[in-house]
């Protein structure tokens, strides 16, 4: 009898959904099953967290945020549950999950399930690590700092800026590499013209530092934005590798001994690899999953 590959998806995100639609489709559901495991049940399409601060819609309506089981191919099935480990030499993972939740189910507490795979591919995608910079710490609400690279992120810098009445608001990158490259300079084009729809522009300065040589990492985009940025008065700085936040004095400062103060920072958070990519034993220093894993 011709046993099922089985094929193992660990995240929910954009890459996993579509990694797995796309085996689903292409492969025969008789000869392949395609699992997909995320956590939440919930699937948030990541840039539109971009323009949250800046609108007054909720999740639902601005349709950001949508079911997870809805997203996926019929022959994909989809489990929700938190992968605790991952057994690459058995080819196993661990998971754990709420009871009832869809492939899992029992009653009582946590549950705890196994499933071995042929073929495993990790989606995991990256989380926030804003502890690896000194002087910053979670929530950032209530730590004198914000970002837009989660939803409660974008929804506190959102109650930020309204109640905003000028001063010097500073974007800044808190380590290399972090999701979505042009989404700090994106946010800086933004939140000026949001500012000027506020009558809050000639009482705001902006300035926007970055870690390379130029103020985007690719060199034609670079020399096209650049004179947007001062057609609009934004302050550049290049150079300007994130060392350390004081969110007492409101002072960032850098590796390269600069020391810039701010009224409200929006820093985006150093990112690292997911936990269990840690737990696992598959990542290097920074938790990701090296190419010849």
């Amino acid at each position: 009898m011709l046993q099922h590959k089985r094929i193992l998806i660990v995240g929910g995100g954009i890459g996993g959904t579509i990694v797995a639609n796309l085996l689903a489709h292409q492969l025969d559901p008789d000869k392949a099953r395609v699992t997909l495991i995320e956590s939440t049940g919930r699937h948030a399409y990541m840039p539109g967290w971009l323009y949250l601060p800046f609108n007054h819609e909720d999740l639902e309506s601005s349709q950001i945020v949508r079911k997870e089981g809805d997203l996926l191919h019929r022959h994909v099935r989809h489990i929700c549950g938190t992968v605790m480990h991952i057994d690459t030499q058995n080819r196993e993972v661990f998971v754990q999950a709420s009871p009832g939740m869809d492939g899992i189910g029992g009653t009582g507490g946590a549950v705890e399930a196994t499933y071995a795979y042929d073929y495993l591919v990790l989606a995991t995608g990256a989380r926030l690590a804003p502890e690896d910079v000194p002087g910053l710490s979670a929530p950032e609400d209530r730590n004198g700092w914000h970002h837009f690279y989660s939803e409660n992120g974008a929804f506190h810098l959102r109650h930020a800026l309204q109640t905003f009445t000028g001063g010097r608001i500073v974007i800044a990158i808190g380590g290399i590499p972090y999701r979505c490259p042009p989404a700090p300079l994106e946010f800086a084009f933004l939140l000026e013209e949001w500012l000027t729809k506020q009558s809050l522009r000639s009482r705001t300065e902006i300035q926007y530092l970055f870690p390379l040589p130029r103020v985007f990492p690719i060199e034609s985009v670079a020399e096209t934005v650049e004179p947007l940025l001062k057609e609009r008065h934004i302050h550049s700085t290049v150079f300007f590798n994130t060392e350390r936040v004081n969110t007492k004095s409101k002072i960032i400062s850098s590796l390269e001994g600069e020391e810039v103060p701010y009224d409200l920072l929006v820093l985006v958070p150093p990112h690292r690899g997911a936990s269990v990519v840690e737990k696992s034993g598959l990542g290097d220093a920074q938790d990701t999953i090296p190419s010849y894993v």
